[in-house]
C-alpha cells in the first residue's frame, strides 16, 4: 500500500484502502479461544489506527502509526494466550485510544481548512480563560493549575499558546499570560518558552542564548533538585530497557507503566520505554526534518516549546497538552500558504 502523498498541498489521490480489506480477515483470525469478542473488537480498532495513520500525510507519523498499531496486534495475541496480564493489557487498551484520537486530531487539523489565525486566535482565547482561572486559584492560596489538574500541565499549556500572542492586537494579552506561566511555578515551561521566543527573535542564535536566561530561572527559583531526581528516573529505564536487545530495539510496550504510581517525566524517556530506540528514531527523524523543513515561524517557535518541555514533562500524556500540542503540529505541517 502506497502512503497518501498530499505534502505540498497537491490534491490526495484516491485512498487505497486494501488494508481495510485485509483488516476484514485480520479482525476474524488474529484471535481465537477465550473471550475471542473482546480481541475482534479491539483488533478492529488496530486496523483503524493503521488506516488513520497512512491518511496522515506525513511519512513519520505514518510510520509511527502503523508501529504502533503492530505493537498492539502483539499485545492482543499476548494476552489471548496468557502470556500478557490483565493489567497491562487494559494500560495498553487505553493507549491505543489515546494514539487513535491524537492521528485523528492530527489528519483533521492538517487537512482542514480552518485558517492557522483562526486556530491561534481560539489557542488565544483559551490560554487566557485558564490564566484567569489559575490566578483565581492562586490569589486564594491554591495551586495555579486551572482545569489542568496540575501546574506542569498549565505551564506546559501556556508556555506552548504564549507564542500565539506575538501578534497583533493580541499582544495586550501577554504581560498576564507570564503573570499565570509564574503562578505555576513550572520551570520547565518557562525555560521551554525561553527557546521558543529566542527562536521567534533572533533564530538559532536565539535558541542558544535562551540557555541562559533557562539556567537563571532555574538556579533563583526552582533549584536543579527536581531535575536531578528526574535524571535517576530516566537513567533507571535506560538500564531496564537495555538489559535485552528486544526491550532496547523495541521497548516494553506501548502503555506497560515504568514504576506503579510513578511517571517518568519525559516524553523522550517514555519513548524508549515504551517503544525502544525504533520509537525514538522516528521521533528524532521527525524532528530532524521538520527543522529542516520551511514552516509559519509562530508554529515553529511553539514546536520547539513543545519538544523542549517534553524533555522533562509527560505534556503527551495528559489530554489538554497533548490536544495542543498535536494541533501545532498538524498545523506546522502544514503547507505554508494554507
Amino acid at each position: 500500500m502506497t502512503l497518501i502523498n498530499n505534502i505540498g498541498g497537491a490534491k490526495a489521490p484516491p485512498f487505497n484502502d486494501r488494508l481495510l480489506l485485509a483488516g476484514i480477515f485480520m479482525v476474524c483470525l488474529w484471535v481465537w479461544g477465550y473471550n475471542a469478542h473482546y480481541g475482534h473488537a479491539y483488533m478492529m480498532v488496530v486496523i483503524a489506527i493503521a488506516v488513520l495513520a497512512l491518511m496522515a500525510g506525513d511519512v513519520f507519523v505514518s510510520l509511527f502509526g502503523i508501529y504502533g498499531a503492530c505493537w498492539f496486534a502483539y499485545q492482543l495475541s499476548a494476552f489471548s494466550v496468557g502470556a500478557m496480564d490483565a493489567i497491562d493489557i487494559i494500560q495498553a487498551m487505553d493507549t491505543m485510544m489515546l494514539i487513535m484520537g491524537g492521528l485523528i486530531i492530527y489528519t483533521a487539523v492538517r487537512h482542514g481548512n480552518t485558517s492557522k489565525t483562526t486556530w491561534m486566535n481560539g489557542i488565544c482565547i483559551l490560554a487566557s480563560i485558564l490564566t484567569v482561572i489559575s490566578l483565581i486559584q492562586y490569589f486564594h492560596g491554591q495551586p495555579a493549575r486551572a482545569t489542568l489538574g496540575n501546574q506542569n500541565f498549565l505551564g506546559a499549556f501556556l508556555a506552548i499558546s504564549t507564542i500565539c500572542f506575538f501578534r497583533a492586537k493580541w499582544w495586550a494579552l501577554i504581560p498576564l499570560i507570564f503573570v499565570g506561566l509564574y503562578a505555576t511555578h513550572c520551570a520547565t515551561a518557562f525555560v521551554a518558552l525561553a527557546v521558543g521566543l529566542g527562536w521567534l527573535a533572533w533564530g538559532w542564535k536565539g535558541v542558544a542564548l535562551s540557555v541562559i536566561p533557562g539556567a537563571l530561572y532555574i538556579a533563583l527559583f526552582k533549584g536543579f533538585g527536581s531535575l536531578i531526581n528526574r535524571a535517576e528516573y530516566w537513567t533507571d529505564a535506560i538500564y531496564k530497557t537495555s538489559n535485552h536487545w528486544t526491550t532496547f530495539i523495541f521497548g516494553t510496550g506501548p502503555g506497560v507503566v515504568w514504576q506503579p504510581g510513578n511517571m517518568l517525566h519525559s516524553e523522550y524517556a517514555y519513548l524508549l520505554w515504551n517503544f525502544g530506540a525504533i520509537g525514538l528514531i522516528l521521533a528524532f527523524c521527525y524532528i530532524f526534518r521538520s527543522c529542516r523543513q520551511e514552516a509559519d515561524r509562530r508554529l515553529f517557535a511553539s514546536f520547539l516549546v513543545i519538544l523542549v518541555d517534553g524533555i522533562s514533562n509527560h505534556l503527551m500524556h495528559t489530554a489538554p497538552t497533548a490536544y495542543l500540542a498535536v494541533a501545532v503540529l498538524a498545523l506546522k505541517d502544514r503547507p505554508l500558504e494554507a
